[in-house]
């Protein structure tokens, strides 16, 4: 019913502290359904568990943005994702297991994409690192997550015009090499989420999140 009536979150899970699945909902494109115990995994390896297990009781993890892995291997088709973890503990206040859930982030991709039609040049979404996560038709996206392709970055592709992004912790606008950039820092803080039960007050341990809107006009 939460993931139905939320429609945002692609997956929903409770693991246990040995990184075991025990519960996941499937967002199954619009008809959620629980996964078999049979198809249940161990990510018992994924930075996301070891990072929510570092958790005070009150305290929420908040990933990168990068893309699903099933088994080890980047999901296909692809499933850009954030996710938030949360420990769980009995009445007693022993820790139990976690609860992660999978922002469909494609989501959030497809609302700055739609911004394309608004602007003259090509429109990018980069990473904290200059990597490409919106890219349209050059196929560069998300090379961060593969190893034969981590060297296709903004960063590496115009390297003065990413030190001159790094001079600012907002915005601007400045020729480089013919090319006029202007960008705009998106800075995910935890204090700016909307909570659920502000009463609860958690402490939020959010990876670097730092996104970077950049237009180039030749």
């Amino acid at each position: 019913l939460f993931s139905m009536k939320k429609r945002v979150y692609d997956q929903i899970r409770l693991i246990g502290l040995d990184g075991r699945e025990q519960v996941r909902v499937n967002w199954n494109e619009g008809n959620p359904e629980v996964t078999p115990k049979s198809r249940l995994q161990d990510k018992g390896d994924r930075y996301y568990v070891r990072e929510t297990l570092k958790l005070s009781p009150d305290g929420v993890y908040i990933s990168p943005f990068d893309l699903n892995q099933e088994k080890g291997v980047v999901e296909n088709p692809i499933k850009p994702v954030i996710r938030f973890g949360a420990l769980a503990h009995d009445a007693d206040g022993n820790r139990k297991g976690m609860v992660v859930l999978n922002y469909r982030g494609q989501r959030l991709l497809s609302y700055i994409s739609a911004l394309t039609n608004q602007t003259m040049g090509r429109l990018w979404l980069l990473n904290d690192k200059g990597y490409w996560l919106i890219d349209p038709g050059r196929g560069d996206e998300w090379a961060f997550m593969s190893p034969d392709s981590q060297e296709q970055s903004f960063a590496s592709r115009y390297p003065s015009a990413w030190t001159e992004i790094g001079r600012s912790d907002v915005s601007g606008q400045f020729l480089d090499n013919g090319n006029l950039f202007t960008y705009s820092k998106i800075v995910a803080l935890a204090s700016d989420l909307p909570l659920i039960a502000p009463s609860l007050d958690p402490t939020f341990n959010t990876s670097k999140q730092n996104w970077v809107v950049v237009t180039q006009v030749s």
